[in-house]
């Protein structure tokens, strides 16, 4: 019975991550196709002025969503009767600070200098269309908390497919920059609408009333993880600030168009841990700590073979695939592109252990250790900028990140115990780069049929230096004879 229950989740998590991974997919082939039309029709100039006011946007986005997203992750796989009342509560939260976010834009405005009329209604564009991803966000956190992840793919998927078209009508018809902003202003509100209707029709019919109590305990709960995320997001865009004052929007552009294509791996990855929350909130409140440990060190494990080769790749060949995606005024990206790829290894992990904090209610620890590692990315970015420019931001991210990352470990390690990392990480890096030595000595003859081949040796020297366990093997294969419908029941006989 125990064997049937582990089967029963190991399938809800692989058809729930399944759903989630292909609205995930669609966000980032969405977002790199949205990113090589911007930046070929803007150009280097103007896409940096893009690049900065939609950075504001996004340093503001942690203060419109204010964390409920993965609150209401939480609370809602407990309590699902509740569920109705934490929508509602968490849009009257992201509403309220939007105005105050508004308020804030209008401060990084005048300090800025962009009184210009253009760009300050792109800049509250910007932060409008944030403020309608945060509450469909919200809703589609129902979604996943009811582990019916179908759906938030269906909604993505869509509105992901009408934010493309209506970029490729802004640039086919050349409208220009607010026209960008004004397109994923109305995407965003569409699938809002979208999300809505499904939660409405398909889950339960939502009445719009506010619970006071439980909009107080909402902001309670929010307050620490949106301090985090805003220290995050930080990592990611104060930078951008730095190079507009002590540079100019060149620099930011070949700071910012390779991120924009790393900061969407980084979200697809986010969204693939909330798929498991559900399941870390039960064990946590449970306070099964054993299964706790071993989820996070299985999910450490296989995000560090996955992303290592990664990062190999873009590292040999960032000049071509920087040529090849932004054309050849964004030349000067190639170095940023081989410092930034990097950042995915500890931005993914952080993301595990922000998961795992969260799920044992202790989200106010990630204001500490993001709050630190934010002050650290300001300072060696207040070093480097001058002498490196987009170079010394890209170095004071990558630095600043592995710095978080030893803070949260030490504080997941305070409450789970010792994590392996060393055993984690040592294994796949000899692989990965064995495989991206042989892909560099055969560049000239590189084909389908060779890529292939090297992928295969990737995973063969994994099995080679007994990377898997025995038990993640049969594990392995139960989820796959669950997708081809075998019943639990014949995996226990066997």
């Amino acid at each position: 019975m125990k064997n049937v229950r582990k089967n029963n989740a190991v399938k809800r998590i692989a058809d729930n991550a399944f759903f989630v991974l292909i609205a995930r997919a669609s966000e980032f082939v969405s977002g790199f196709l949205i990113i090589i039309l911007i930046t070929r029709y803007l150009g280097v100039k103007d896409f940096g002025m893009y690049a900065y006011i939609s950075s504001a946007a996004l340093m503001l986005a942690p203060i419109i969503a204010f964390g409920s997203g993965r609150i209401l992750v939480r609370e809602i796989a407990v309590n699902k009767d509740k569920m109705a009342s934490f929508v509602t509560s968490g849009f009257a939260l992201n509403i309220a600070m939007s105005l105050i976010a508004l308020g804030v834009a209008a401060v990084i405005a005048v300090a800025s200098d962009l009184m210009s009329p253009i760009y300050l209604v792109a800049l509250f564009m910007a932060v409008a269309a944030q403020t309608m991803l945060a509450m469909s966000r919200n809703i589609k956190t129902v979604f996943i908390a009811f582990e019916r992840a179908v759906y938030n793919s269906v909604t993505t998927v869509l509105t992901r497919l009408l934010s493309v078209v209506s970029i490729v009508a802004v640039t086919y018809f050349d409208m220009g920059l607010v026209s960008l902003f004004a397109a994923m202003l109305a995407v965003n509100t569409f699938g809002l609408i979208f999300s809505f209707s499904v939660l409405h029709f398909q889950f339960a019919k939502i009445k719009i009333a506010l619970d006071i109590d439980l909009l107080k305990y909402l902001f309670k709960e929010t307050y620490p993880v949106a301090i985090s995320v805003f220290f995050a997001q930080g990592f990611l865009y104060v930078n951008v600030f730095l190079l507009k004052y002590f540079h100019d929007v060149t620099q930011i552009s070949y700071f910012q168009a390779p991120q924009r294509i790393i900061n969407p791996l980084i979200v697809i990855f986010s969204a693939l841990t909330v798929v498991v929350s559900p399941v870390l909130a039960r064990a946590a409140a449970k306070d099964a700590i054993d299964d706790l440990k071993y989820a996070l060190n299985k999910m450490i494990k296989y995000t560090v073979i996955l992303v290592i080769p990664l990062c190999l790749s873009v590292t040999f060949f960032a000049p071509q695939i920087t040529l090849l995606l932004f054309g050849e005024q964004f030349v000067g990206a190639t170095v940023p592109f081989q410092i930034l790829i990097w950042i995915t290894i500890p931005a993914f992990i952080n993301v595990l252990l922000a998961q795992m904090l969260t799920a044992m209610k202790k989200q106010k620890i990630l204001i500490i250790s993001n709050g630190i590692g934010f002050l650290v990315n300001l300072a060696l970015g207040l070093i480097f900028v001058n002498t490196y420019a987009s170079v010394g931001m890209c170095w004071a991210s990558l630095l600043s990140y592995i710095g978080l990352l030893a803070g949260n470990f030490y504080f997941v390690f305070k409450f789970l115990g010792l994590i392996p990392i060393h055993k984690l990480l040592v294994r796949p890096l000899i692989a990965g780069s064995i495989m991206c030595i042989s892909f560099y000595l055969l560049m000239d003859q590189i084909n389908v049929i060779i890529g292939i081949g090297l992928i295969v040796l990737y995973g063969g020297l994994l099995f080679m230096f007994k990377t898997f366990t025995k038990d993640e093997i049969e594990v392995f294969k139960a989820g796959l004879l669950w997708r081809f419908g075998t019943r639990p029941e014949r995996l226990d006989r066997k």
